[in-house]
């Protein structure tokens, strides 16, 4: 017998754990989304911007390096003036590479400098023309990748440890 007032096309209530389950798949799939508009606007736009500073950085270097410019040692003194400004003397023996870096940017997170320092070095070893600079960035992965990337036939610290450790026989 069917109980008065109840309706018998209502469909059974879905157990606790299937409610849940379902709830975080719908939270995950939400912020999947959010995480896809996210990289398509706000991260890439933040990435393009930080690879033009980069591209600026690698056009003063090349400006400090220029050996055939008549006022190339005014603007080193530049350079040495703004260093000592700003409280930057102890990177005055450092490579010109990280002390634009290290102008541009300050001191703000070291281990984010580290890497746009690295990229910048990449940048000079490899003698990028400027203007390819952000295509050439991203086409490597960004600045993460590239300070991660090792050179061929650089050695590891598990390969030196590795070497280090006695051979058992």
């Amino acid at each position: 017998a069917v109980a008065t007032g109840a309706s018998t096309s209502a469909l059974p209530a879905q157990a606790p754990s299937v409610q849940h389950s379902e709830g975080v798949r719908t939270m995950l799939n939400q912020l999947a989304r959010e995480a896809s508009d996210w990289q398509d606007s706000a991260y890439t736009s933040a990435n393009a911007g930080l690879y033009a500073l980069i591209q600026k950085c690698y056009a003063l270097y090349k400006e400090l390096t220029n050996t055939k410019d008549p006022n190339l040692k005014y603007k080193k003194q530049g350079l040495a003036d703004h260093m000592s400004l700003k409280g930057l003397d102890a990177y005055k023996e450092k490579p010109l590479p990280q002390k634009i870096i290290r102008c541009v940017f300050g001191d703000r997170d070291r281990r984010r400098i580290s890497t746009y320092n690295v990229a910048l070095r990449c940048i000079v070893n490899e003698g990028w023309d400027v203007d390819d600079v952000p295509t050439m960035i991203a086409s490597r992965g960004g600045v993460q990748e590239m300070s991660m990337s090792r050179k061929p036939g650089a050695v590891t610290n598990k390969d030196k440890a590795a070497l280090a450790a006695p051979q058992v026989t």
